[in-house]
């Protein structure tokens, strides 16, 4: 994972939401799906339309990911994410 410096470039996204933002990739990823989670209830998205979403975000973030997590690990937070997303989606809705 890249070190930030002092100054932190302006268009730097990665050292802005991951390692200043969120501490580490393992809470910038938590907190990212309850996010996606959070919008999929609030706009009332079908489950389809929540997993492309969250599959948009995966492939996004995957050079990133890749270099940090493990597959398997990354298998592991993708099923325990679509937990979370049905169930705060069910929260959110009501």
């Amino acid at each position: 994972m890249p070190t930030c410096s002092d100054f932190i470039q302006p268009l730097n996204l990665e050292c802005i939401f991951i390692n200043t933002l969120s501490g580490g990739m393992e809470m910038f990823v938590a907190i990212a799906v309850l996010a996606i989670a959070a919008l999929a209830g609030f706009f009332r998205m079908s489950s389809f339309t929540t997993i492309a979403m969250f599959g948009i975000f995966t492939i996004m973030l995957y050079p990133i990911l890749g270099s940090v997590l493990s597959g398997i690990y990354i298998l592991l937070i993708m099923i325990i994410t679509f937990v979370v997303i049905k169930q705060v989606s069910k929260v959110i809705k009501n």
